[in-house]
């Protein structure tokens, strides 16, 4: 009974990554998206998931999590994805 106390305490912490999925989304969509002057909808998939996974690692990082090595790995996919989103904006 115990251990299942401590998985919901250490669940709670921090934005759940269904938050963190809702504020990407809310901070993604903008009016031009609406309009025929807009960037391509890739563009908008990409800054999806990089609001994604940088929320989520700093929600994690916040929220005192204390297993290190997924905090790097989460550091490490949202810094690598967010480098190549960049790339792929700059070759276009």
């Amino acid at each position: 009974m115990e251990k299942s106390h401590d998985r919901k305490l250490h669940a709670s912490k921090g934005m759940g990554w269904a938050l963190a999925l809702v504020i990407a989304g809310i901070f993604t969509i903008d009016f031009s998206l609406f309009s025929e002057d807009h960037v391509p909808y890739w563009a908008y998939a990409l800054k999806f998931f990089a609001l994604f996974f940088t929320l989520f690692t700093v929600s994690r990082f916040f929220s005192g999590s204390t297993n290190v090595k997924k905090m790097i790995s989460l550091s490490v996919v949202s810094a690598i994805f967010i480098a190549a989103s960049v790339a792929v904006f700059i070759m276009m």
